[in-house]
């Protein structure tokens, strides 16, 4: 596995992956998106850290996406910073 393809091995992040991750994120929090990656994020919201760190080795850009959202203080002011709220 490339550093590219695992962003939580490095600092090194493809934006074009993360800004999607970020929209995914986005729609699955306002617009109760239902597709596989809405079906991802629940399941980061229901799994222990064990399996969390299990799901973000194989959906990296989302875990760290979910991990942004999560621990963020203020998620409307997250989304605003990435482009999806004016």
């Amino acid at each position: 596995m490339t550093n590219e393809s695992n962003p939580t091995k490095t600092n090194e992040i493809n934006p074009v992956k993360m800004n999607l991750a970020m929209a995914h994120l986005y729609c699955w929090q306002y617009a109760k998106a239902t597709n596989f990656t809405a079906k991802l994020y629940e399941l980061f919201c229901k799994a222990d850290e064990e399996n969390k760190i299990r799901l973000g080795l194989a959906f990296p850009y989302e875990y760290r996406a979910f991990h942004l959202w999560h621990t963020s203080e203020n998620p409307h002011e997250l989304f605003r910073e990435w482009g999806f709220i004016e």
